[in-house]
């Protein structure tokens, strides 16, 4: 029977002192009448409790570890539930603190609780952490955070080996395009190999146009290893499949079915990506992945291009991850920030209109009470009702296919629709070939560029 590592118990019983020092010292904090004070405005007598009753629990760790896990359970449940009546920017910051410091003292609590090193064990303490990260970002504890799933990582690593049924069951899937589902393109985008950052500026300043650049990737990790098409690899950054990941499952985000789920990486892959009869599209977006696991951030790299612009309201560029099958559609849309959206695999057909088109796509209003005037009423998806939408025949628009290794400049509040056109097929076979087979799903980032800064054509 394996035991934790001894720098996993020595971590682990560092933290948990560092925590206990910390609750004791803030309970006298609480306990003054100005903090009190902050404290009812935060989250009252719930939030006391809940402090009190998390920093009691730290003293007497690791003692009695069972009834004090289900009572750290209840406290995170509380938090969770304030962050959720906070969705319109109101949370206090105390409950997205307080989530995550509990979500550590369950994760030690389980770690020393056990007689020795069990992979369910491990899998449900990276799953406790990676809610937090997802619900909280990790505040100022996203490093311990990172730093437990790390250990635990290891201990998957040396207990199990990579699935490699995913790969196996398989037949092989190349990154060609089914011609049949590339819609006829009339408008296309303007395309260069190349563009240096003082180039990229003038077209800025110039034109101002969604621009396609096809030489802009070659130096990433993630494109010239094609690291990002090799399930191995993704399974292995993920600790075998089993880091949690937030799902969006429907056609898109304005469908009726369109609903949110957070599952395991490899649940994700082998439900909706290569199961050749899945119960719906779903696909992980909107999220930053890259923070959450930083072994991705090492593939990929900021374009320059992001920084173009020195007024900013920006300290650094948006970056988001996105990653589905064939048919997955984002509905025509503008969005604040200018963009870049990088293709790491597979390709998608763009549809690009710029904002002076406004009136002819017939922005949405509220709807359950939230402004979706970001996003077109008209489904772009084919043939578009013109007797409905009959101003939508006037608008001027480019489009194109952006394929692996290419960049596209999306401008700032331009309405785009965006597809993925790559061949979705149902299995792969191991291949004897140096370089890992293409997933039959494509991959892609987006970043928000630093300037906010409205640039207007000459």
């Amino acid at each position: 029977m394996q035991e934790w590592p001894g720098d996993l118990l020595d971590y682990c019983r560092e933290l948990l002192n560092e925590l206990s020092i910390r609750f004791h010292a803030s309970q006298e904090g609480i306990g003054s009448s100005t903090t009190s004070r902050d404290h009812e405005e935060v989250g009252g007598r719930e939030f006391r409790h809940c402090y009190y009753a998390l920093a009691e629990i730290a003293k007497s760790l690791p003692h009695d570890s069972a009834t004090d896990i289900k009572k750290i359970g209840n406290i995170i449940s509380s938090c969770g539930r304030h962050l959720r009546a906070g969705l319109d920017g109101h949370t206090p910051k105390q409950w997205l603190n307080l989530h995550t410091e509990a979500s550590l003292l369950k994760a030690i609590a389980q770690i020393l609780a056990a007689a020795s090193a069990d992979c369910d064990l491990a899998i449900e303490v990276i799953h406790t952490l990676d809610m937090t990260l997802i619900t909280t970002g990790g505040g100022s504890r996203k490093w311990d955070v990172l730093s437990l799933i790390e250990h635990m990582d290891r201990v998957l690593a040396t207990a199990t080996k990579i699935s490699a049924g995913l790969i196996q069951s398989a037949e092989s899937s190349f990154e060609c395009l089914d011609e049949s589902s590339v819609p006829a393109i009339l408008r296309y985008f303007d395309r260069v190999d190349e563009l240096g950052i003082g180039e990229f500026q003038e077209h800025l300043l110039t034109r101002n146009t969604p621009l396609i650049i096809t030489e802009a990737m070659q130096n990433w990790p993630a494109v010239y290893l094609e690291s990002w098409s090799s399930f191995d690899y993704l399974l292995n950054v993920t600790s075998n499949g089993q880091r949690l990941v937030p799902v969006e499952i429907g056609d898109s985000y304005v469908s009726k079915d369109w609903t949110q789920k957070v599952m395991p990486f490899k649940e994700f892959l082998e439900t909706y990506i290569l199961n050749p009869d899945p119960p719906a599209l779903a696909y992980l977006a909107q999220h930053d992945l890259f923070s959450q696991i930083p072994r991705l951030r090492e593939d990929i790299r900021i374009p320059d291009y992001c920084y173009a612009d020195h007024e900013t309201a920006l300290e650094e560029p948006i970056v988001n991850a996105w990653f589905g099958p064939k048919g997955t559609v984002s509905p025509l849309h503008k969005d604040p920030y200018c963009n870049i959206f990088a293709q790491v695999a597979g390709y998608k057909y763009w549809k690009n209109f710029p904002e002076s088109e406004t009136e002819n796509l017939y922005p949405r209003g509220e709807e359950d009470c939230v402004d979706m005037s970001n996003t077109s009423q008209v489904d772009v998806d084919g043939a578009v009702d013109l007797e409905k939408y009959p101003k939508y025949a006037e608008a001027q628009y480019r489009e194109g296919i952006l394929g692996p290794g290419e960049m596209l400049f999306v401008p700032k509040g331009s309405w785009h629709f965006v597809k993925s056109l790559t061949p979705s097929y149902s299995s792969k076979k191991q291949t004897t070939s140096d370089h890992p087979v293409n997933p039959p799903f494509s991959s892609y980032l987006w970043y928000s560029i630093k300037s906010l800064k409205p640039v207007n054509p000459k």
